[in-house]
């Protein structure tokens, strides 16, 4: 229960973060207003959790997640990119693992023997 309670605080807080407006089902939300402020681009955001659980809001698109495919083990998973076209994205594992979704193109992963500390965020280039 203490592990489900951490993951949820740890969604929440990932949210919490990265939501402009917490009322995402508003159709205000969907084209950019926080509070009746016009933003310059729509509110999207995805967030993570660490068994690697996708949680998409606004116009961000969802491709799929660790649990949803039947990937056993505990991943944890530390962090999420959107590709380039943002129609994918990435989840990064501590252990190196990488997962693709969507357009996001698998490249590889580290080989977890040879890394020297826990991989800790993602980011694309």
């Amino acid at each position: 229960m203490r592990r489900c309670a951490a993951a949820l605080s740890t969604v929440v807080l990932i949210v919490a973060a990265l939501l402009v407006s917490t009322d995402v089902v508003s159709p205000r939300a969907a084209e950019g207003s926080a509070g009746g402020t016009r933003l310059n681009a729509p509110v999207t955001s995805m967030a993570a959790t660490p068994d690697g659980g996708v949680f998409t809001y606004g116009y961000a698109s969802y491709f799929g997640s660790v649990p949803g495919h039947g990937i056993t083990g505990q991943p944890t998973v530390v962090g999420i990119a959107s590709s380039p076209t943002g129609s994918g994205y990435w989840l990064a594992g501590a252990n190196g693992a990488v997962y693709s979704y969507g357009d996001a193109t698998f490249f590889g992963a580290p080989d977890a023997s040879h890394l020297v500390a826990p991989v800790s965020a993602i980011a694309t280039s």
